[in-house]
């Protein structure tokens, strides 16, 4: 299983600087966890030969809506709205 969050969990008393919080995931059969990773590496090295994005650059949306995820600041806003299939 794999889960990630995004957004803040905080209280609105405490400040939370987020107004959502989402927290998402999926789960894999163990028989199917090869082959899953090697298309999960087979598409990163489509976006790193397409779009000169490292294997190890980690790829958020909020990444894609601003500039301060500098390892995604050389993508042109062209780029960053392609639909890639995995």
């Amino acid at each position: 299983m794999y889960v990630d969050e995004s957004g803040d969990c905080g209280l609105p008393i405490q400040g939370s600087p987020t107004r959502y919080f989402i927290l998402s995931g999926f789960v894999l059969h163990e028989l199917r966890w090869d082959n899953t990773i090697e298309q999960i590496i087979q598409f990163r090295k489509r976006m790193r030969d397409a779009f000169n994005i490292r294997m190890r650059d980690e790829i958020h949306a909020s990444g894609m809506l601003s500039r301060h995820n500098y390892s995604l600041n050389h993508l042109t806003k062209n780029s960053k709205n392609l639909k890639i299939s995995v």
